[in-house]
């Protein structure tokens, strides 16, 4: 335990009860309309920090309310720790979606200014500074390392899916470098597992579209399955494959990869996944206080608002309820 984190972990298991739980989202789901489901958060901590009164806004503004939860979020966090490894990485997915839209906008000459996040831990103007190489960009050593990086492969941005997976990859290996510099086993072991479940996501899709050829280019170092990459060339189908590596998988793992292979549902699959690792983030209440409690509370405030989404789009394009409840994800 951490002494430095008893105070912000008390803090953070007392407000965690204020987030969406599962009663909130099944009256989300079984509202009638958008607009009913809308009205569902004056119920809940949204309607606590939202400057407007949700009642007067229109559910296709719904968005509105996310985005001063980031900010409400991120001000939260800076305010609980000074910690600046644990702030980078849980503000990561921030800085690497800023990072994707600037290489966008420089290769395919596009003003994507209007999506930048501005919750990440780097400036997105001075990321774009920095994008565009200029030298004395105020951002920090490892961005511009990442930046670096980027441009020696930037000509192969050209194809979006080599750019997305290109991004993708650089913030596991960067988490990866925060985890080993905070010393954190529990962070690594849930990193690892993440990697474990893209790599095992992405190749599955790869066998579906019948590019196994692209699999070597997509696959992340540094989870606990090794995939050596002549498998693929030798496997011609995702069940031969898997069959290979069984014995590397935990069971509930390959009970769940067993599934897929009876219906190929890359969806379901990667739902089931998600809640392996939300059974994961559940271990750190058996901790009394450190990063991983932070980590689990804005994870499940991520979760919360991923779900807000989900529900309100699938009300608002007039989806049946039984199809919005597959794909919310049900609450840390």
């Amino acid at each position: 335990m951490e002494e430095k984190y008893i105070f912000a972990s008390t803090y953070l298991r007392v407000i965690e009860k204020w987030l969406l739980d599962t009663t909130d989202i099944q009256r989300m789901i079984g509202a009638r309309d958008a607009l009913e489901a809308l009205k569902v958060l004056e119920d809940t901590h949204y309607a606590k920090e939202f400057r407007k009164t949700i009642s007067k806004l229109a559910p296709k503004d719904y968005q509105e309310i996310l985005k001063d939860d980031l900010k409400s979020a991120k001000k939260l966090l800076l305010s609980l720790t000074e910690d600046k490894n644990l702030i980078k990485f849980l503000l990561s997915f921030f800085d690497f979606y800023n990072l994707k839209l600037l290489f966008k906008e420089k290769i395919f000459k596009k003003n994507l200014q209007d999506f930048l996040f501005q919750e990440g831990s780097q400036d997105p103007e001075e990321l774009k500074k920095a994008v565009l190489g200029e030298k004395k960009a105020k951002i920090e050593e490892d961005f511009k390392e990442i930046i670096e990086r980027a441009n020696l492969v930037s000509n192969k941005m050209t194809d979006p899916f080599f750019l997305e997976n290109y991004f993708d990859k650089e913030r596991m290996y960067f988490l990866l470098s925060l985890a080993k510099k905070m010393k954190n086993q529990w962070i690594k072991d849930y990193l690892q597992m993440k990697i474990d479940f893209l790599n095992l996501i992405n190749i599955a899709r790869m066998y579906l579209l019948e590019k196994r050829e692209k699999i070597k280019e997509i696959l992340i170092e540094g989870g606990k399955i090794k995939w050596e990459t002549e498998l693929f060339e030798k496997c011609k189908t995702f069940k031969e494959l898997i069959l290979n590596k069984k014995r590397e998988f935990e069971e509930k793992v390959y009970s769940i990869v067993k599934d897929y292979l009876e219906d190929e549902n890359l969806k379901k699959l990667a739902k089931r996944l998600e809640n392996l690792e939300m059974e994961y983030l559940k271990s750190s209440r058996y901790l009394l206080a450190g990063p991983e409690i932070f980590i689990t509370y804005f994870t499940a405030r991520e979760i919360a608002q991923k779900n807000v989404k989900i529900i309100m789009e699938g009300k608002l394009n007039g989806m049946e309820n039984e199809e919005i409840e597959e794909m919310v994800i049900m609450p840390l």
